[in-house]
């Protein structure tokens, strides 16, 4: 049934339209595009028939909405549903439409092809379907102003209550289909297509109170305004989070005026909009509608004053009602009542004693939460799911809030963010849950359209399931289905959510407990018992609670019998909540309290800087950060405190300068310096606080493992282009002569870590007899002075052994020399380090005229089968002799079978297959993605190298800047093994108790990448 990699069409057509039964094959070719229901396919055929052109629909129209419908998530409910579509339509126009634009098939028929929402909508309004041939359209959100004014405006022109509710939901379902198709089609994020959804509700609201208020003789504004009456969104909608079958939670405050209507008067409008927003018509409903969020709950009157608001909740205000008015937020009516109200809910909400009880109510929820959800595969309730992160998010909020109104927002990607910038969680963990919680609001809207009822948890029909997968963009890729590769994502983030829920939900001593400062005063009094206070640090999972409480005992007090003034204690008692919190919350608690004191040891000033931090949070996450984390970025802070000052920045975090803004800098620090000498040291200074600002935007999640890699490798070409700079100063002749520096290697792919030595060749372009002498003490001088040690520190181990004729030979070639050198004498292995070439400081055209040569050379020139062979017995004897195969204690990703090595070697040996027109990268990962491009490695091999290879790489460079080591290789006994995957970004939990399955899941990604080695390339036998 296949025809030139296609389906066979003509043989598909005769199959559908023929009289006998469509004979096996074709059923069966179908059936593996995910079409079954060749009934509807052939109604639909019939169809398209009665209005176009035999010819034109079978060469045209039908194979193109097949494939589109191929592409959809359910390809049958797609076909069934354009049927009914067409049906209702009847005409050529629609056929012509999908014939003309292929962007315009695949969009419909992706939307009918999902649930039943998108499908009813645009059967019952065919109209809609325009919004697809326009992508300026969807492109861009509607301003919420924009659509309110649009509505109220169609409201306020109709004065029938029946025709004003119709148009409601006529334009409610209207601008639903519109935010779809931006989430289905455009993979909107999920904060964006939520606040869209809330502006549909707030012009839903504030249209049916305008009408509504105008039905009961209230005067009303040409924009639909209302004086006197506020509704207040409550809940997800006051947060701006609605999905997409929410309720929506409200209640309605009233400032009585003299010549106002009377409450009496606001109870009947705020029943007619209930009613208008709530009861079904013919059209559907607007929203189902709460008010039991209100004062009192269900027994509450509809309206309250805002004075009656505020004496309800100062006198009986409940622990959940705390909690709700965290999210109050005026959606409708007059803005300045609602905007009283909104101060109302700040002040109550973040009472000192409402806030207490917030706290105390949202822990018994999760608690209970905790005690029913075991099921998988709910997304709401489920563990890690929407409700932990809200829950924690809430109560970090409520805990804060108190004393610091920035992280007072009712949305949770904005209190994610505000929480990170006050430093209640570091910015890799707001990172982790807003991811999370984006992808479980994509899943959960997405539960929302399904066929079926809408639901929370995830479907057991495996055809239901696929459904979801594809329609969250999953497809089949080797040996993972679409269902397989969606739920493996969907663990990840579950588990991940979970293990930083529980360590983020409860403090070690709550600043809203009644006992906390009794806890911390015995913590902190030298005269109790260790054995007696130890208890107050047992959330902290200390190793040694008795050596923590010594540490902190000297923060406090300093070293005995020393005492320090009260002041200081008093400053220090003051931010201990906020450092055990931070602590309690890293990899190794120990290491992070004994970093902190050492850093503290050092600082100086110490009441100051107490007083600071208090104030500061955010600086005592990120000490403890590093603290818990690094030892090297550990000791070199508290060898150089003064780099605070930069931490502190609000930009450090993010700043990721370019290659030329780092020049600049450098240049800028050498220019008032006038000896070689004075520079050469402060860049060694400057190289080593960069390295420091990257090990720390790596450490908090700012880089992933290949920026990082990328940002190590421009800081190298930096500073090697500050060295040549220094040698054309101090060589006569050196400032003239055509010269440049090019990176093999790590540094060639752009890929070093934090311990590379850097690989490099030396080149010159210039016929003056005198340049071959001139070129050599340049290069000798680069080296020595990249070598070099002195009280500034140093920069590179710089490695010139890959250039012809290896390590005893002339540093530097001209660029005629090496061409001869290749011509003559080059190595099969050469061919490989020649992928990775690159240049990397110097004169750029002679940089460039050296690749040109050397590219000739690896690529240009075929891959026999002794070339092969050679390059797979260079291999096999860096594997035989490079790798400690008695050495059990550890795990080499570089050397180990299906390692590092194993990628690169396998990616640079493709390409040089590939030959003069195949990809030429020099970085790995790049070079996996071009090999899958040029058709060399198959695009699922190709994943898996690269997925793999960036993981081994992020182990790798995680395990030096965390324990302070050049290698990468991963401890394998049990202390040290656990320690490793905790800082590895582990579970803290699954790190103590199961450290060997990181070992596993490694071993069992060196297989797969080795099965895929062995495949492509062979082994010595």
């Amino acid at each position: 049934m296949r025809q030139s990699g296609t389906l066979n069409w003509p043989e598909l057509w005769a199959a559908l339209l023929g009289a006998p039964p469509p004979a096996a094959t074709a059923v069966a070719a179908l059936a593996a595009v995910g079409v079954t229901r060749l009934d509807v396919w052939r109604r639909l055929l019939l169809g398209w028939l009665e209005w176009l052109d035999p010819d034109e629909v079978a060469h045209g129209l039908w194979p193109a909405a097949l494939q589109a419908a191929t592409q959809a998530p359910d390809p049958d409910l797609a076909a069934l549903n354009l049927c009914r579509l067409q049906e209702a339509v009847s005409g050529a126009t629609l056929p012509r439409q999908l014939l003309a634009d292929p962007r315009f098939a695949h969009d419909l028929l992706f939307l009918l092809g999902f649930g039943s929402f998108t499908g009813d909508a645009l059967v019952r309004d065919p109209g809609l379907c325009d919004l697809l041939l326009d992508p300026d359209r969807l492109r861009a959100p509607r301003a919420a102003d924009e659509l309110t004014a649009e509505l109220v405006g169609q409201v306020l022109r109709m004065r029938q209550r029946d025709h004003r509710g119709d148009a409601l939901r006529r334009w409610k379902r209207q601008e639903f289909v519109r935010i779809i198709a931006r989430d289905l089609l455009l993979h909107e994020p999920q904060q964006a297509i939520t606040q869209e959804v809330s502006a549909v509700a707030d012009a839903c609201v504030q249209a049916a109170l305008a009408g509504a208020a105008r039905d009961h003789g209230l005067p009303v504004g040409e924009q639909g305004e209302v004086r006197g009456l506020a509704v207040v969104a409550m809940g997800k909608w006051g947060s701006e989070e609605l999905n997409y079958n929410s309720d929506i939670d409200l209640l309605c405050v009233w400032l009585p005026a003299v010549d106002g209507p009377d409450l009496a008067t606001w109870e009947a409008v705020v029943r007619d909009l209930a009613n208008d927003l709530d009861q079904p018509t013919r059209e559907g409903r607007v929203f189902r509608v709460d008010f039991r969020l209100r004062p009192e709950g269900g027994s509450g009157t509809l309206v309250r004053s805002l004075e009656s608001c505020a004496a309800y909740y100062q006198e009986h205000g409940a622990a959940w009602e705390a909690q709700a008015l965290t999210r109050a937020r005026c959606a409708a009516g007059d803005l300045e009542v609602g905007r009283r109200f909104e101060q109302l809910a700040q002040r109550v909400a973040f009472g000192t004693r409402m806030g207490r009880l917030g706290v105390a109510h949202i822990r018994q929820n999760r608690q209970t939460l905790d005690q029913r959800a075991d099921a998988e595969r709910d997304v709401k309730e489920g563990r890690g799911g929407i409700r932990d992160i809200e829950f924690t998010v809430q109560l970090l909020q409520l805990h804060r809030g108190v004393t610091d109104p920035t992280v007072r927002r009712r949305n949770t990607w904005e209190a994610l963010a505000a929480l990170t910038a006050a430093g209640a969680i570091s910015e890799l963990e707001r990172r982790r849950l807003a991811e999370a919680y984006d992808f479980l609001r994509r899943v959960e809207h997405l539960l929302q359209l399904q066929p079926v009822a809408p639901t929370r948890v995830l479907p057991t029909d495996r055809g239901a399931l696929r459904r979801l997968a594809r329609g969250l963009g999953y497809r089949d890729s080797g040996p993972l289905t679409a269902t397989g590769r969606f739920l493996e994502d969907y663990r990840s983030h579950t588990a991940a959510a979970r293990e930083l829920c529980r360590h983020l939900f409860f403090n070690p001593i709550p600043l809203g407990s009644p006992d906390a400062d009794a806890a911390m005063a015995e913590l902190l009094d030298p005269l109790e018992d260790d054995a007696e206070v130890v208890g107050h640090l047992a959330a902290v999972p200390f190793d040694d609670p008795f050596e923590a409480r010594r540490r902190l005992l000297f923060l406090a007090h300093g070293e005995p019998p020393m005492r320090l003034p009260a002041e200081i204690q008093a400053a220090f008692v003051e931010l201990l909540p906020a450092l055990l919190s931070c602590v309690q919350r890293m990899p190794d608690p120990d290491a992070a309290l004994l970093w902190f004191e050492r850093f503290i040891s050092r600082a100086g000033g110490r009441e100051l800087f107490y007083r600071f931090l208090a104030e500061h949070p955010p600086v005592i996450e990120l000490l403890c950060r590093i603290g818990g984390y690094s030892e090297a970025l550990s000791q070199t802070i508290c060898d150089y405190p003064e780099y605070l000052d930069r931490v502190i920045d609000p930009r450090f975090v993010s700043v990721r300068p370019t290659r030329s803004e780092l020049l600049s800098w450098v240049a800028e620090r050498a220019a008032p310096l006038r000896q070689v000498a004075d520079r050469l040291d402060d860049l060694r200074r400057w190289r080593r606080r960069e390295h420091f600002r990257i090990g720390v935007q790596d450490l908090l999640g700012t880089f992933d493992s290949q920026a990082t890699t990328g940002e190590l490798a421009t800081l190298a070409e930096v500073c090697l282009e500050a060295l040549l700079s220094a040698a054309r100063q101090s060589i006569d002749g050196g400032a003239e002569l055509p010269f440049a520096i090019v990176g093999l290697g790590k540094l060639g792919g752009q890929e070093i870590h934090y311990a590379s030595d850097l690989d490099v060749l030396f080149v010159y372009h210039s016929d003056d007899p005198a340049a071959p002498r001139i070129a050599e003490q340049m290069a000798q001088f680069v080296l020595r002075a990249a070598r070099e040690r002195t009280r500034a520190g140093w920069l590179y181990d710089l490695d010139a052994r890959l250039r012809p004729f290896g390590g005893n030979s002339q540093l530097t070639r001209s660029v005629a020399g090496y061409s001869a050198y290749y011509e003559r004498s080059g190595e099969a292995w050469e061919r490989l380090a020649l992928t990775r070439l690159r240049p990397v400081a110097g004169d750029p055209a002679v940089g460039a005229a050296l690749r040109q040569v050397t590219a000739a050379f690896a690529f240009d020139q075929p891959v026999d089968a002794a070339t092969l062979g050679e390059l797979r017995r260079v291999k096999h004897r860096i594997e035989t002799e490079r790798l400690d195969v008695t050495d059990t204690a550890h795990l080499d990703l570089k050397l180990e079978p299906g390692g590092i090595l194993d990628i690169e070697f396998l990616a640079q040996i493709l390409q040089i297959q590939a030959g003069p027109g195949g990809p030429r990268e020099a970085n790995t990962a790049a070079a996996l993605r071009a090999l899958a491009a040029a058709g060399c490695l198959p695009p699922a091999e190709a994943d898996l190298l690269h997925r793999h290879y960036l993981h081994f790489r992020r182990v790798e460079t995680r395990l030096q800047i965390t324990l302070d080591r050049p290698h990468g290789l991963l401890p394998l006994d049990d202390e040290a093994l656990s320690a490793a995957a905790k800082r590895l970004g582990w579970s803290l939990a699954e790190a103590h108790k199961r450290p060997e399955q990181l070992v596993a899941d490694l071993r069992e990604r060196l297989r797969s990448v080795r099965r895929i080695y062995e495949a492509r390339v062979g082994v010595v036998e």
